[in-house]
């Protein structure tokens, strides 16, 4: 008699219906993995075919990307290239303006982009309201901390 033969005689039915209740899950993940080694090995196979030679033609929405940027550019001089690609600095530096110069922040009172006034809650510096508000909070929380000793 071997391990696995000694081990299910002493098993319990608990055991049982726990191994019975893995089952449908470790089922679902050898599927998930087969599913997942089939897409390894068609990605291997891309890249040996192009590799050899024999490319696969790009679809036609990757041909049409493809020509979409290259126009964009090509259409180009290289100053507006140069320009362009300056814009694209400043916007990942985060500054927004084309001449670099950071937005400042609203104030309260200001009116936005669509034209209504900006909202703020008293817990903004900029809100009138903020030194009104810090005090009634610092009241609350000295009460809070109060109860808390007591106890």
């Amino acid at each position: 008699m071997n391990h696995q033969q000694k081990y299910a005689a002493k098993m319990t039915a608990f055991e049982a219906m726990g191994l019975a209740a893995m089952l449908p899950g470790m089922q679902h993940m050898i599927t998930l993995m087969q599913r997942e080694l089939d897409n390894m090995r068609a990605a291997l196979a891309r890249v040996q075919a192009r590799q050899a030679g024999h490319e696969e033609a790009p679809t036609h929405a990757e041909k049409s990307r493809r020509q979409a940027v290259v126009g964009y550019w090509a259409k180009m001089s290289p100053e507006e290239r140069s320009a362009e690609m300056r814009r694209r600095g400043m916007v990942r530096t985060g500054k927004k303006g084309a001449k670099g110069k950071k937005q400042k922040h609203a104030q309260y009172g200001q009116l936005t982009t669509t034209g209504q006034p900006v909202k703020m809650h008293p817990r903004d510096p900029r809100h009138p309201g903020h030194d009104a508000w810090l005090a009634k909070l610092r009241v609350v929380q000295k009460k809070a901390w109060a109860k808390r000793r007591a106890a």
